[in-house]
């Protein structure tokens, strides 16, 4: 038997079919894709295991909710250099799972330009114990100093974003979010100029596009618009992946200098001496005023300490360290001060300094304001001469300046107006003295004297601090310097209010006295005219009787009726015209209208003047007797002086009642007469003692050949 031998092959077996998702889904770290806007658009099973959440959960999700709020900033920012080209970079940040636990993971990520994906490998970190590979150790060193930068970016003043190549923001710091108003989140892998379209075909694309076209740093300043409003100064810096810009807010550096535009313009103009003071207390600029004022020309005080140009032997040193520790506090100061021009000629000045502020708000430089108060301290100097005198005259005084604020008064003017000096000071005279009753033509009348500068003498109503009023005798006396300029009025007053009170009641005493005269002529004329009245009658008698011969035929008829008639006619006339000369109207049977169109007729009836008669709310008005017979017979009188003496022949009567008074006037085209010349005749007098007699008024103006007018004005009572 042959034996053969047989070689034994052990069959290959078949290698299975593995699908690449399969390799993926049995890794443990997670296999990520996201596209350009952070969005996961593919993960592996291994996602459930760190994230708690199944791939179809997580599908369309940004990648940036997944990660904890403190670390989103930074996690950006590393997404945004895989996006501009950078590979390989390495990224721990920490997370939050779907049960709510944080997780710290690590990220090693490249951007597919073609693809327009991001391919991420990401691992849960476990504790290290030791870092002993140096490698890892260089690694570690790379993402502090990067950790570093990023952080230095986070807390920079400044405002930082960066732009990838298509003019997207990638990155922004806290400072930007905060100066544009918009979050990263917002903005980012968003065009620039779709976020702020505002900004195109500005300065802003200019520069940028110069900068990324030259691949050259910008520097410029521009007026940022919506949503921010303003002035910003940029730095932009190009690369190969985009462009870096670096900006801050100069707003209020720009005010700043607009306002120092302003203030030089305005300073070079001002009458008032001005320098810019810097902070080391050395001139910067001074104006012409301030040549003008110091003798110092501008080349010889630029450069040098501002207190050097004023000191002199008498400058109070302890109010010039007062101003120098505020002005090392950069504070506001202000203050009256002895200083010194180039000639040694002593000037006092009042200095106000007011801070210029910088762009951060801190003090930049000092504007010193000088104002020329030399011979405001003079007068004042001259005032507390004075003042010493007045302070024990029993009269009072009051100085006050040229805008009629007190600057001084003495103890008897403390006494009479109840005021004391630090309470009166500042004050206006108005304010001190004057009342609701004080004439308002005295003030006007020493309001026009202060106005142009003149003396005056009045007497009025003043007002003491409690209201109280009296009466002052007051004599007020401008002031002025050695070259005529008004410094202050200086016034003296005396307390007349017993005397006014004794004039009162003397005038009091006056309108009884003549208001008795008055009825006492009245009733005189009644009982003329009443006599008068019986006489005529006698006469009458007589010619009745003559008139009963004729009728019976004895005497020369004719010849008796002729003489009867013409003396009847004549005795009427007569008894009419003194009946109404010497009796008051009937009061109590007619009313004022009535009375004095009888009056008026009665004139009429001479044929002598062509008299007009208006009346205006007296139709039915009923006035007191005494009212009533005043017009009466002051209308009476002039109409008899005008038929007496005026040659007029044309008279207007006019009488009106409205409101609480009635009015009286009368014009006549007559020859009028001289008001100065003393007439012999009391007619003028008696019908002045008749209106005021009623608390009325009583005025006539007339002059040679103008005519004359009467107007008579009494209060009444409806």
């Amino acid at each position: 038997m042959n034996h053969h031998s047989e070689s034994v092959l052990t069959p290959t077996p078949s290698i299975p079919t593995i699908s690449s998702q399969h390799i993926l889904n049995e890794l443990s770290d997670v296999i990520v894709v996201l596209d350009k806007t952070g969005r996961i658009v593919y993960t592996n099973s291994s996602s459930f295991d760190m994230w708690g959440f199944t791939s179809q959960e997580l599908l369309n999700t940004n990648i940036i909710d997944l990660v904890e709020p403190h670390e989103k900033r930074r996690t950006l920012h590393y997404f945004t250099q895989i996006h501009s080209g950078y590979s390989g970079l390495y990224l721990e940040n920490r997370c939050r799972r779907k049960d709510g636990k944080v997780i710290s993971i690590s990220w090693v990520a490249r951007w597919n330009e073609s693809d327009q994906l991001l391919y991420a490998t990401v691992s849960i970190i476990k504790k290290r114990l030791v870092f002993d590979d140096i490698e890892f150790q260089y690694e570690a060193a790379l993402k502090q100093r990067d950790q570093e930068v990023a952080e230095l970016l986070e807390r920079m003043p400044d405002g930082y974003f960066v732009l990838d190549t298509d003019w997207r923001i990638v990155y922004g710091n806290p400072k930007a979010e905060q100066l544009v108003g918009k979050t990263l989140e917002d903005v980012y892998l968003k065009s620039i100029w779709d976020c702020f379209p505002a900004d195109y075909e500005t300065v802003f694309e200019t520069q940028y596009r110069k900068a990324i076209k030259e691949q050259s740093p910008v520097l410029f300043e521009a007026f940022f618009a919506n949503p921010l409003y303003k002035w910003l100064e940029v730095n932009a810096y190009p690369s190969s992946t985009g462009l870096s810009v670096f900006f801050r807010d100069i707003t209020e550096r720009k005010n700043a200098e607009a306002e120092l535009r302003k203030l030089s313009l305005i300073a070079t103009e001002t009458t008032n001496a001005v320098s810019l003071v810097e902070l080391d207390g050395t001139i910067s600029w001074v104006n012409k005023a301030f040549v003008n004022l110091t003798g110092y020309s501008a080349a010889e005080v630029i450069g040098i300490k501002s207190e050097k140009i004023w000191i002199g032997p008498e400058t109070d040193t302890q109010l010039v360290q007062q101003l120098r520790e505020s002005f090392n506090a950069g504070k506001p100061f202000q203050a009256e001060l002895l200083g010194y021009t180039k000639t040694g000629e002593k000037i006092w000045t009042e200095v106000s300094g007011q801070i210029i502020a910088n762009e951060y708000g801190g003090v930049q430089r000092y504007c010193i304001i000088y104002t020329d108060i030399t011979d405001r301290k003079k007068a004042e100097n001259e005032l507390r001469k004075l003042s010493v005198i007045a302070q024990e005259t029993i009269n009072a005084v009051a100085i006050s300046d040229t805008k009629r604020r007190i600057v001084w008064i003495n103890k008897a003017c403390e006494q009479m107006s109840g005021y004391k000096l630090q309470e009166a000071v500042g004050k206006t005279v108005t304010e001190i003295f004057d009342g609701p009753l004080t004439d308002g033509k005295k003030i006007s009348y020493a309001e026009s004297c202060f106005q142009s500068v003149k003396p005056f003498h009045i007497e009025v109503l003043n007002y003491r601090k409690n209201g109280e009023t009296y009466w002052a005798d007051v004599s007020s006396q401008p002031m002025f310097d050695e070259n005529g300029k008004l410094l202050y009025y200086f016034s003296i007053s005396t307390d007349i209010t017993n005397r006014k009170k004794l004039e009162e009641e003397l005038q009091l005493q006056r309108n009884r006295t003549t208001a008795a005269v008055i009825a006492a002529q009245e009733k005189e004329r009644a009982l003329v005219g009443q006599e008068l009245h019986d006489n005529v009658n006698q006469v009458l008698t007589t010619v009745k009787l003559y008139t009963e011969l004729c009728r019976d035929g004895i005497g020369n008829a004719s010849e008796i009726m002729d003489k009867s008639i013409k003396l009847l006619q004549d005795s009427i006339d007569e008894v009419r015209s003194l009946s109404r000369r010497l009796s008051a109207p009937s009061l109590g049977d007619i009313k004022l209208k009535e009375s004095v169109t009888e009056l008026v007729e009665a004139v009429r009836a001479t044929n002598k003047l062509q008299i007009s008669l208006t009346m205006k709310g007296v139709e039915e008005l009923e006035v007191n007797q005494d009212v009533h017979l005043a017009l009466y017979r002051i209308l009476q009188e002039h109409l008899t002086n005008v038929l007496k003496h005026s040659e007029a022949s044309h008279v207007k009567v006019y009488i009106e009642a409205k409101q609480s008074a009635l009015s009286l006037q009368v014009n006549d085209d007559g020859l009028g007469f001289d008001l100065q010349q003393k007439s012999n005749g009391i007619g003028i007098s008696n019908m002045m003692s008749r209106a005021e007699s009623i608390k009325g008024s009583l005025i006539i103006r007339s002059a040679p050949g103008m005519g004359c007018e009467l107007q008579v004005c009494f209060p009444v009572e409806w």
